[in-house]
């Protein structure tokens, strides 16, 4: 039927108007609101600052990385003076027959050449290590929890030495006073007795004569040398003091 012949039936009532439909999809795109974007995340600003970087961002990261090399300066060069003690011990005593690892509290590992037999004699500590050891079926001696890898590589290096005295000479007070320590520790007796004769003789300064009284009695040394260098002391606080004259 003809648009127009429909238009006039319609204007007459022979056909009703047809009903608006409106279809779900349509009717919901209608109702909902407009969908936004997300803000950017801290992320995305952090990557597009690292993309395109501003003078003020290039300074900041220099400095960052000043300021870590700064704080492990320090470590690097306390590994690098262990290195070199261990190069010029190995050169010095050649391979051994024997792995010694000592690992620090803060996790810093150093592994020693060295010979059992050396072990055993001067130390009564390794000596028992090592038998227990041995009769466990492991031979490999270490120590963990040490306060300083450093000093207990030097203690070990001093075992190799035959002229113990010689070999403290233009050390200060509080180098050796770590080396009697780790010497107490171990039971290296002549280590112990090469160290008390060293600050028997060594001039000191109030500071350090306060630190070795401190140090013996904590260490609870006992023999002759040990009491001389209390004896020391004694003397020197005495002669310190200065006697009332009367007027």
């Amino acid at each position: 039927m003809a648009s127009r012949e429909v238009s006039t039936m319609i204007k007459q009532g022979f056909i009703s108007d047809p009903p608006l439909s409106f279809s779900p999809s349509r009717t919901a795109s209608l109702s909902k609101p407009p969908i936004s974007s997300p803000p950017p995340s801290p992320n995305d600003s952090t990557r597009s600052r690292r993309s395109n970087p501003t003078l003020l961002d290039m300074i900041s990261d220099e400095h960052n990385r000043e300021t870590r090399r700064y704080q492990d300066e320090p470590r690097r060069k306390y590994h690098a003076r262990v290195a070199k003690i261990l190069a010029d011990f190995k050169n010095g005593v050649g391979a051994g027959d024997a792995k010694l690892t000592l690992v620090g509290r803060d996790g810093h590992r150093a592994t020693m050449d060295v010979h059992k037999k050396v072990l055993s004699e001067k130390s009564k500590f390794f000596m028992e290590k090592m038998k227990s050891r041995r009769e466990n079926g492991v031979s490999q001696p270490h120590i963990v929890e040490c306060d300083d890898v450093e000093t207990y590589v030097e203690t070990v290096v001093l075992m190799y030495c035959d002229d113990l005295k010689n070999k403290l000479i233009g050390e200060n007070v509080f180098k050796v006073l770590a080396l009697l320590k780790v010497s107490s520790a171990i039971e290296f007796e002549e280590g112990i007795k090469s160290c008390l004769e060293y600050l028997e003789a060594a001039p000191w300064s109030e500071e350090e004569e306060q630190t070795v009284v401190s140090c013996i009695e904590k260490l609870d040394l006992a023999g002759s040398t040990a009491n001389s260098v209390l004896e020391r002391v004694s003397v020197s606080s005495t002669s310190k003091v200065q006697p009332m004259t009367s007027s």
